[in-house]
């Protein structure tokens, strides 16, 4: 499965057209409030959500915020721990959905043993990207630990 990326701005302006300039879900209008690219499937382990045309939508900040990190399934369907839940509830749900589709969006794995394989993979790059990380810091503390000397006090 190969997606392409998403392409600044040409997208980005095409998804807004594709939803009327509204955030997809509460409807409401970017010329009343700022409207920004939210990941319906989000970007993390869990879920596997990719930066690619058919899952970055348009949203308000407020519906952004209160979605967090949880799927669009999720959010339209179901209230979140502070008692929240996508005004426009399956009617989003299942406008998000066609797009998806009709962009090629696909679930990132073909089953749950090939998704929990890509999930091993994004731990051990997060555990080796950490470690190189604490080296780093601890490099740049070195240095700054230095005294000065002659040649570099002037």
């Amino acid at each position: 499965m190969i997606l392409r990326k998403f392409d600044e701005p040409i997208d980005w302006i095409a998804v807004k057209k594709h939803f009327k300039g509204k955030c997809v879900y509460c409807g409401v209008n970017g010329k009343k409030v700022e409207i920004i690219q939210e990941h319906a499937i989000p970007v993390n382990a869990e879920h596997l959500g990719l930066s690619r045309p058919g899952n970055i939508i348009p949203a308000c900040r407020q519906c952004n915020n209160d979605k967090a990190s949880k799927h669009y399934i999720d959010f339209c369907r179901y209230p979140t721990k502070k008692g929240k839940i996508a005004k426009r509830g399956r009617d989003a749900e299942r406008d998000i959905t066609e797009y998806m589709k009709s962009e090629g969006y696909k679930k990132l794995g073909k089953n749950e043993t090939e998704r929990d394989t890509i999930r091993k993979i994004i731990s051990k790059s997060r555990e080796a990207t950490g470690k190189i990380r604490n080296e780093a810091k601890e490099k740049i503390e070195k240095v700054i630990a230095k005294k000065p000397t002659k040649k570099t006090a002037k």
